[in-house]
């Protein structure tokens, strides 16, 4: 018994080793016939053609044509796929290509676009980058609507430090419209430009942004709305358990008389963009999130007669900085 079992396992490993060496054999000789039939032909595919499509497979054609490549009516065998992979793959536009062979004695190129998750401004120069540090150079043919940076950078402080906080904008439809403008001044002071007029935020590394963005929330609704949007210049959330507020230098002009300016009146951008070192002496204040400082007391006005009773006074409507916080950050 034992012998005939072990007669039965070894022809059936034979039969599994035969047939695995047919196929094996089969598929090597139909790969070889295809590589000696001549390409007929290129079929361009954009993958990702419906997401703010700004190439067309003429594009493509026309950029094969400039690197020279040409297959039509050359043999397979001497197509070489992996080199049209890697040239198309330098070309900034393009964030993958793919090359293969197809059934019908075609070459198949499939290629998908740039996705940018921001637009840098450098000096200048402006282009936008992706998700893998991928640039290409802003031009009129491409628009994207994604968060905006603007800074110096180099080798050592690339834009793909901030892709991660980018993202993290682009994630939330909230925080899309709270965002104007990502300042970059050095790698531990990075500044975010809102909607709401007045104040920047300095959040330092591009790093804990649930933390940091909880707290400005506790201090937009504990603070701003008892001291003013106009009170502060600068709020920093860059250190741990705490809010930094540093009051304005100078006063924001709320009202211009348009017969005393130029055609158009330089952005102060040092007040926007100086960190909290680098403020007056004694202008920093911090304050805790969930605590308001009392408003200060006004002296009172004289009065020719002694004034009525009057009954106290409503609580002020909702400034427009409050509602645009409100929308912003969900509060109530």
């Amino acid at each position: 018994m034992k012998l005939k079992r072990s007669i039965r396992i070894a022809l059936y490993i034979t039969a599994i080793t035969v047939l695995l060496t047919a196929l094996i054999a089969t598929g090597i000789w139909a790969d070889n016939e295809a590589k000696q039939q001549e390409c007929r032909g290129i079929s361009v595919v954009i993958e990702n053609a419906d997401s703010s499509s700004f190439i067309t497979k003429e594009n493509i054609m026309r950029e094969l044509n400039n690197l020279g490549i040409h297959p039509e009516g050359r043999r397979f065998s001497q197509i070489n796929t992996l080199d049209i992979e890697r040239q198309l793959n330098k070309i900034d536009f393009l964030e993958n290509a793919e090359c293969v062979m197809i059934n019908n004695s075609r070459l198949e190129i499939r290629v998908a676009q740039i996705v940018p998750v921001m637009r840098v401004f450098d000096g200048n120069s402006s282009y936008y980058v992706n998700g893998s540090g991928k640039r290409i150079v802003a031009n009129s043919l491409f628009h994207n609507d994604v968060p905006v940076v603007s800074g110096h950078f180099d080798a050592n402080y690339s834009p793909a430090r901030l892709i991660p906080l980018a993202r993290y904008v682009e994630s939330s439809a909230e925080l899309r419209k709270f965002v104007s403008m990502i300042n970059v001044v050095d790698s531990n002071n990075v500044f975010i430009v809102p909607s709401i007029m007045g104040h920047v935020i300095n959040i330092g590394r591009p790093e804990a942004f649930d933390n940091k963005f909880a707290k400005l929330k506790e201090f937009y609704t504990k603070v701003m709305p008892d001291k003013g949007w106009m009170y502060y210049d600068t709020i920093s959330v860059k250190y741990n358990h705490q809010v930094v507020a540093t009051r304005r230098v100078k006063a924001v002009k709320t009202v211009v008389d348009w017969r005393e300016l130029s055609d158009e009146e330089a952005d102060d951008e040092q007040t926007m963009t100086m960190s909290d070192t680098s403020r007056v002496k004694g202008s920093a204040t911090e304050v805790k999130p969930v605590a308001a400082e009392p408003k200060p007391q006004t002296k009172p006005q004289a009065s020719p007669r002694p004034a009525a009773a009057t009954k106290p006074a409503d609580k002020p409507a909702k400034s427009q900085a409050d509602n645009k916080v409100s929308k912003a950050f969900k509060t109530n």
